[in-house]
């Protein structure tokens, strides 16, 4: 079963929808996408689970808790230390006390619908179709743009934070036939050249 996803370059043009309308929906954006967070994930995050510059969660259904560093990027829009430290400024200029990382404007912490929503406008702004607006979509990208970068199975469960290696493969084993034809004439070219 192949997931619904959006291709990097419409999750990049989501980004930019989402940093149009502020720093903040652009950092929730970003953490679903970057670290493949789920909705709940997202507005259940506090001040202290993003400490020393470190995003440290513990996945829900079942999930890992994991530990990842928060990475700068050369693309301005996938910049995750960038998003979170303007995120921050922006926040304390504003007086905000509350333990959670986002905040709602009256200055409580964000209700997993708020969360969902900021996606579900910035994908409608980036021009996606209704039926992948889901935020959920963002932490399915990630997965198909690491498969797509050649990255491991092992190493993408570790990214979406995934216990069973059963789900990972469910989703992201898949290949097309152009990747079966690229793989199988470059190990002959491998071999001969051996």
């Amino acid at each position: 079963m192949t997931p619904k996803y959006l291709t990097l370059t419409e999750m990049l043009t989501v980004l930019s929808e989402a940093k149009k309308t502020s720093i903040r929906n652009w950092c929730i954006c970003l953490f679903a996408f970057r670290f493949g967070l789920r909705c709940q994930e997202l507005a259940s995050l506090t001040l202290e689970n993003v400490a020393n510059g470190v995003l440290d969660v513990q996945r829900l259904k079942g999930s890992e808790h994991t530990v990842d560093e928060i990475t700068p990027d050369a693309n301005e829009l996938l910049d995750a230390r960038a998003a979170l430290s303007a995120w921050m400024r922006e926040r304390t200029r504003e007086g905000e006390t509350s333990c959670f990382l986002f905040v709602s404007r009256l200055g409580s912490g964000m209700s997993p619908r708020a969360v969902y929503n900021i996606f579900e406008d910035a994908a409608y702004r980036a021009g996606i179709d209704a039926n992948r607006r889901n935020i959920h979509i963002a932490k399915h990208s990630l997965g198909v743009t690491l498969r797509k970068a050649g990255v491991d199975l092992a190493t993408i469960a570790k990214a979406l934070g995934h216990k069973d290696p059963a789900t990972t493969i469910r989703y992201y084993q898949h290949v097309n036939r152009d990747e079966v034809k690229v793989a199988v004439t470059g190990a002959f070219a491998r071999l001969a050249t051996a």
